[in-house]
Order: structure tokens, then sequence, then C-alpha cells
């Protein structure tokens, strides 16, 4: 089986004592974006419970085309409603990388909005979703060169993973300026950290 980007061998060590990471095949399902305009908007097989965690975890996304929808309960123009609150909404590809294609309506013109709306709903290929206020915390970092560390506030964006079931570390990600907006390592230069318990 030949490797792929979601396998991982475990460093040297690991590597020496025959430590193989693989991503079941579910991983490259759910790093579609698409899967969470589905889920938000609520699929026939989903239970009260599985409703009750989508509300809780996910903003309100929708695959973005031209039809109705909901929002807040009520029904809504997708399109329209979509290019009218720019301010309020984030416009992603279903694949993508490095947050190149991702698009802060608040960061962009209304124009280039509305252009970027309606490619992506004539594509089908990307979603809207609400956008979320960022939320900082404190942070201790030692700087190179300097011996003492140093608290920052920064607004990280946590991605945990599971290991059968269980809790097994997350990445975090953030700008050590405490700035928010898109915040990818390798598209805008954010830090990326492993995170485990100690």
């Amino acid at each position: 089986m030949g490797r792929t980007r979601h396998q991982h061998r475990a460093g040297p060590a690991g590597s020496k004592n025959g430590c193989l990471l693989l991503a079941p095949q579910t991983a490259e399902l759910v790093a579609n974006k698409l899967v969470m305009g589905m889920v938000s908007e609520g699929r026939p097989w989903m239970s009260a419970a599985d409703r009750a965690l989508v509300d809780r975890y996910l903003p309100w996304t929708r695959i973005l085309t031209d039809r109705r929808t909901t929002h807040a309960g009520k029904p809504v123009d997708l399109l329209a409603h979509t290019i009218r609150y720019r301010e309020d909404l984030v416009l992603k590809r279903g694949i993508g990388l490095q947050g190149q294609q991702v698009f802060l309506g608040r960061d962009t013109s209304s124009e280039r909005w509305t252009s970027l709306v309606e490619g992506a709903a004539a594509a089908g290929d990307s979603i809207v979703q609400e956008y979320v206020h960022a939320q900082h915390c404190p942070l201790f970092v030692v700087e190179d060169g300097v011996e003492q560390p140093r608290e920052i506030a920064v607004a990280p964006v946590l991605s945990p993973f599971l290991f059968g079931g269980r809790p097994g570390g997350l990445w975090a990600r953030f700008f050590t300026t405490g700035a928010v907006g898109i915040i990818s390592m390798d598209g805008h230069g954010a830090l990326d950290n492993a995170v485990v318990a100690v």
C-alpha cells in the first residue's frame, strides 16, 4: 500500500520500532468541508443527540448553491442571504489547504464577495459558514535567545486527535501577535504546535 498524506511515521525512534500511524479511510471524507454543510443542515439518519452535538459545536454551515434553506429557524434564500450578510459569514472551498480557499466576508469587499459567492454557488463546491469570533487565552512562550518566558495572548485554532475513540492530544495553530482571521501555518505564517497533557 502506498503512503498517503494522512500517513505519518512517529519520528526516528518510532520508525525504528515499526510504529506507523494510519488515518482511517473516513479521514478523507471528513476533511471535505461539504460534510460540515450536510450535518449542519441535518440528515434523516441523525438522532436528536446527533443534532444537539452539531448545534453545540458546529457553526451554522450550508453547502452554497442557489436554493432555499433555513437560518435561525427561518426560511431564507441562501444566495441572497450570503451576499447580504457578508460581514457575518465565511466562504470556504470544500477541499482546500493552507487557508488559500477561505474568504472572510468582513475582510472582503462587497463586489469581490458577490463575485466569489456567485461563482461558488454555481460550482457547488463550497460552504458558507457563520463567522465565529475568536477567543483569546494566555500562553507562555520562550523566544530564541531569551531565557525567561513571556506571556502573550493568542487566539488558537484547536484540532483534537482521537485514537481508538480516546483523546490523544491536539494541534494548536496561532499567531504570536494575537491576530485573528485565517490561521494557517504554510499559507499565513501561523505557528503550529502539538499539545499534550502533562
